[in-house]
C-alpha cells in the first residue's frame, strides 16, 4: 500500500508519518505544494498517468490542510493503517482512498470534494 501525503507546511508530522509508514512496510509518497495540481493517478504511480506541467507564471492550487491518500489499498490494509495512525496519535483530518472514480482528479479537486463532504456531515 502507498501512503500519499500532503503536509500543508507541517514538516514534523510529515517526518513522523514517513517513519511510521516505512516501519509498517508502506510506501510513502510526499506531495509538495507545487504538485497540488497533479492528477491522483500520477501521484499514486498509476499506469497511463503522467506529470502535468504547470503553465508558465502560474501558481499551483492552494490546499489549506494536510491530506492522506491510501493507494493500492484493500479493506484488509486500510483498518490496520488507520489503527496505526490512531495508536501513534497522528491526526489527519482529510483522508481518502484512491479509486477508479477519483484517480483522474487533481489533488486540489479531491481536496475540494473532501471539504464539501465534511461540511455536509457537520
Amino acid at each position: 500500500m502507498k501512503l500519499i501525503y500532503f503536509d500543508a507546511g507541517n514538516l514534523l508530522k510529515k517526518k513522523e508519518l514517513e517513519q511510521l509508514a516505512k516501519s509498517a512496510g508502506y510506501d510513502f509518497v510526499p506531495v509538495t505544494a507545487m504538485q497540488t495540481g497533479q492528477k491522483i493517478g500520477y501521484l499514486a504511480g498509476v499506469s497511463g498517468y503522467r506529470e502535468t506541467p504547470l503553465p508558465v507564471l502560474s501558481l499551483p492550487p492552494r490546499i489549506g490542510e494536510d491530506m492522506l491518500l491510501f493507494a493500492q489499498a484493500t479493506a484488509d490494509t486500510i483498518d490496520p493503517a488507520l489503527e496505526l495512525l490512531k495508536k501513534n496519535r497522528i491526526s489527519i483530518g482529510l483522508k481518502a482512498i484512491v479509486t477508479p472514480y477519483n484517480v483522474g482528479w487533481t489533488l486540489s479537486e479531491l481536496y475540494q470534494e473532501l471539504v464539501k463532504e465534511r461540511e455536509k456531515i457537520k
